[in-house]
C-alpha cells in the first residue's frame, strides 16, 4: 500500500494510524502537539508538527512527505456558519 498521510492525528486519526502501522503501511501523522503522539511514533509513524491555523508556521515537515501518498483528513472545523442540520 502507498504511504498514508493523516492530517489531524487525534482520537480517530490515531486509531487509523495504529491499524495501518500494524498492517505494515508507512504513516505520516500530523498534529499540533507531537508529545501526544509518542506511542504512534514508537510504532513507526513519522510524526510532523503542523498547525494549519497558524499563518506564521513554516510547515517544514511537509517537505519530508513523499510526493505520492494517500491522504486521510481528520481535522474538525474551527467554526461552522449557518445551519448544520441536514434532513436527508
Amino acid at each position: 500500500m502507498k504511504p498514508v498521510l493523516i492530517f489531524g492525528c487525534g482520537y480517530t486519526g490515531s486509531e487509523v494510524a495504529r491499524r495501518l502501522l500494524k498492517e505494515g503501511t508507512k504513516v505520516y501523522a500530523t498534529t499540533r502537539n507531537p508529545a501526544g503522539l509518542r506511542e504512534i511514533e514508537t510504532l513507526g509513524a513519522t510524526v510532523l508538527r503542523l498547525d494549519l491555523t497558524e499563518t506564521h508556521d513554516d510547515n517544514t515537515g511537509i517537505k519530508l512527505i513523499p510526493p505520492k501518498v494517500r491522504v486521510l483528513l481528520s481535522v474538525p472545523t474551527l467554526k461552522a456558519d449557518g445551519n448544520l442540520f441536514d434532513p436527508t
